[in-house]
């Protein structure tokens, strides 16, 4: 919940990444074995994220709203790898991404809401600073 004009906004709402256009990670690690190397993992990447949101000001419902942005993350992680033949490995990857903060758009949101001292509501737009996190499985294939 937060405060727009003095008055309390609940939102709820959603973002989803539409695109990773670009990426990198260093993964520097220890080999605990032949067949076990432990590392770590950071980088950075570039894509657009759509934020989608429904609001509820003051008792009085807004339309929902959406709006797109390019945003670049920098990602951390740790994970595990196991080599089960000279050619084939096994790795599991834990990821957090920070995304940079984005001026997303509210249209819509200058309603007139008569029971407000000011009239109506002129904020258009939020700030945005998303995290997401994931786990990672996969198999890798040694030429």
């Amino acid at each position: 919940m937060s405060t727009t004009n003095g008055v309390k906004l609940n939102s709820t709402g959603s973002a989803s990444i539409n695109n990773v256009m670009f990426g990198f990670d260093l993964k520097p690690g220890y080999a605990i074995t032949d067949h076990i190397l432990v590392y770590l993992r950071g980088g950075l990447g570039f894509g657009s994220m759509k934020l989608f949101a429904d609001n509820d000001i003051a008792g009085h419902n807004l339309p929902s709203y959406s709006d797109t942005q390019n945003v670049m993350t920098y990602r951390l992680g740790v994970g595990a790898e196991y080599k089960f033949t000279q050619h084939f490995s096994v790795h599991v990857d834990y990821i957090i991404n920070f995304f940079s903060q984005s001026n997303y758009s509210i249209e819509g949101a200058g309603v007139n809401i008569p029971t407000l001292p000011s009239g109506n509501i002129t904020s258009n737009s939020i700030f945005a600073n998303p995290q997401s996190q994931s786990v990672l499985a996969g198999v890798s294939y040694y030429f």
